[in-house]
């Protein structure tokens, strides 16, 4: 078991080399070798680290929650693993329901069922508001970028776009998991807040990015125009921000900041309640 564990660390680690892969070949028919060995060391700096942290983290977690004697077993103790309060209580009885079915057909069947209802726990309306939210802030955030850039030097609004959301995302899953003392709560409120996040700055982006090509006639993303002597539309200008490159740029940059974030204020908070609790007793 410690082996396979070990081999599935290295894996995880090997995925942060995955945003590096990508850049290079990006990059390939533009940049010559010597530029983008350079350019690496920020983007595995930037990507990369946070990505092979975020995935071992995972890894982890995961391998200590699916415990059992078969693969339905497995499936539904990881799907179970950090419900709290009375879904907790359920997640126990759901294992001991499951013990008691031998029937492989219907022991995979059951723990399918119960793993759909399990991670629709914890996502209430406290959950909703909050990845709303978050979509607002992104939107306003963008469309501010968007008017201030234009205005000043007209480089596109990416830096905006790889820096700001990071703490927004890191402070909701921080404070969540922190206030919740679940690691799988805060994760699935960072979760839903990024989705909510990218949602709202895409829509909002591909309406600024109609404005920036009638007033410059430029990509809203980069400040730049088609390279190669190639004329923009008013559609590659749109559709330029929800573009494969951006997006994927953008899930690989924000998506593991959400599990470390989770991950710090779980743990913060289980620190501090041995030395915060006996005070609250006193003063209660």
């Amino acid at each position: 078991m410690t082996r396979a564990r070990a081999a599935v660390d290295v894996a995880a680690v090997g995925l942060g080399f995955l945003p590096a892969l990508l850049f290079w070949a990006a990059h390939a028919a533009t940049t010559d070798s010597a530029a983008r060995i350079r350019d690496l060391i920020p983007v595995i700096g930037i990507f990369g680290i946070p990505v092979a942290l975020a995935a071992v983290l995972l890894v982890d977690r995961a391998a200590v929650a699916a415990r059992g004697r078969d693969v339905p077993e497995r499936l539904l103790s990881l799907a179970a693993a950090g419900l709290a309060g009375r879904n907790r209580e359920w997640g126990d009885a759901m294992r001991a329901e499951l013990a008691s079915i031998h029937d492989p057909a219907e022991r995979r069947r059951f723990a399918i069922g119960c793993t759909v209802t399990a991670l629709r726990a914890g996502t209430g309306r406290g959950a909703w508001l909050i990845a709303l939210g978050t979509g607002v802030v992104f939107a306003v955030g963008t469309y501010a970028a968007s008017r201030a850039t234009l205005a000043g030097g007209r480089g596109g609004i990416t830096t905006f776009t790889m820096d700001e959301p990071i703490l927004v995302l890191f402070t909701v899953a921080f404070v969540t998991a922190l206030v919740t003392r679940s690691f799988r709560t805060g994760l699935v409120v960072g979760w839903l807040s990024l989705a909510a996040g990218l949602v709202g700055m895409s829509a909002v982006a591909m309406v600024e990015a109609a404005h920036w090509y009638d007033v410059a006639g430029v990509y809203l993303m980069d400040g730049d125009a088609p390279k190669g002597g190639r004329t923009l539309t008013r559609l590659d200008a749109i559709l330029n921000p929800v573009s494969p490159p951006y997006v994927s740029m953008h899930l690989l940059l924000w998506t593991p900041w959400t599990v470390l974030a989770a991950a710090a204020g779980a743990w913060l908070r289980r620190r501090a309640t041995p030395l915060v609790g006996p005070l609250l007793q006193r003063t209660g």
